[in-house]
């Protein structure tokens, strides 16, 4: 599937370039929480990169650290989560064509149960 990419620049707002300069630390600049796969099911975090940056305003230049993470779209929450239980209701819902034609109490009870079971996926 597709590849977000996600910004995260860290500046201050109170020091200028002069006063301060940002640096990552040498080793593991970015620590990844243990429980983000439970916390973010439909995407993988596929990369995470650092690098330096300054951000240029109206009141000076100010040093700044950017962090740019990958995430990878999962195909197979949307599919369980989406496609699959959509799927499976249209299929309800084309049991009415099977229904008797004068029985319109069952048709329309299944057309709402459909309907309903659609608005609150």
């Amino acid at each position: 599937m597709d590849i977000q990419l996600c910004f995260i620049d860290y500046a201050s707002y109170a020091y200028t370039a002069q006063d301060i300069e940002y640096v990552w630390k040498k080793v593991e600049p970015v620590q990844i929480k243990v429980g983000l796969r439970q916390s973010l099911p439909s995407f993988v975090l596929s990369d995470v990169r650092t690098d330096n940056c300054t951000s240029v305003t109206n009141t000076g230049v100010y040093s700044c650290l950017r962090t740019v993470l990958e995430l990878k779209r999962e195909f197979s929450y949307y599919l369980l989560q989406l496609y699959v239980p959509s799927f499976m209701l249209v299929a309800v819902s084309w049991v009415s064509f099977w229904l008797d034609k004068d029985s319109v109490p069952a048709r329309v009870t299944l057309g709402v149960t459909t309907l309903l079971t659609m608005t609150t996926q």
